[in-house]
C-alpha cells in the first residue's frame, strides 16, 4: 500500500494515513489468521486447521485467547478504515477491511 502510494505521489498527510492503514489491516490480517487456524473451516482456509499449533506457534489465540483476538481484530480492522476517512474513494480498501473481518464473524 505505501509503495503504490509513494509511486502515486501522495503528500505526506496521505501517506501518512495510507502507511497507518497498511499497518493495522496488515496485522489483523495475521490476527484473523490466527484465528482461522483454531477454527476455520480447512475448504475456506486452505491448509490444515489447528497446524500452528502443532508447530507450537506463538500465535495470537494461544498467548491472548480467541475472545480478546477476534477483539483485537475487529479494533484494529476499524482503526485502519478510519485511517482512510481523507480518502472518499477508498471503498474498496474498506471493503477488503470489511471482507477479512467477515471471516471471523
Amino acid at each position: 500500500i505505501r509503495t503504490v502510494a509513494v509511486l502515486g505521489c501522495a503528500d505526506v498527510k496521505k501517506l501518512k494515513a495510507l502507511s497507518n492503514y497498511g499497518e493495522k489491516i496488515g496485522l489483523a490480517f495475521q490476527i484473523i489468521d490466527d484465528i482461522l487456524n483454531v477454527e476455520g473451516n480447512e475448504e475456506k482456509i486452505g491448509k490444515k486447521v489447528g497446524s500452528d499449533n502443532l508447530k507450537k506457534k506463538a500465535t495470537y489465540p494461544k498467548v491472548v485467547g480467541i475472545k480478546n483476538s477476534k477483539i483485537l481484530a475487529k479494533k484494529l480492522t476499524e482503526e485502519a478504515k478510519a485511517s482512510l476517512k481523507s480518502f472518499p474513494d477508498g471503498k474498496v480498501l474498506r471493503e477488503l477491511a470489511d471482507y477479512l473481518l467477515s471471516r471471523i464473524e
